[in-house]
């Protein structure tokens, strides 16, 4: 069984990483967009690539993943909001 603390981190952890990775995917989209638009202007403008796409959505993914991690190796802790962070 899954004590109290390791689940607690597990859950931040998943949480953490999404919510970081949601972010990058909604700056990404702003980015893709403003460089449609910018493009727009220009006689010639190329639509996106697939492959330029699906890079900018593993780098996001990453990009959360790195700082999900960091509480998990050391750098801070993860601990529940409103209780006092365990000793150790």
């Amino acid at each position: 069984m899954i004590d109290t603390l390791t689940g607690c981190q597990f859950y931040s952890f998943l949480m953490f990483w999404c919510g970081v990775t949601s972010i990058a995917h909604l700056v990404a989209v702003a980015m893709e967009r403003l460089v449609t638009m910018k493009g727009s202007f220009s006689r010639s403008s190329k639509r996106p690539v697939t492959k330029s796409l699906v890079a900018v959505i593993a780098l996001c993914w990453i990009y959360g993943l790195v700082w999900a991690l960091l509480p998990l190796v050391g750098t801070v802790k993860y601990f529940l909001l409103f209780f006092p962070a365990p000793e150790r």
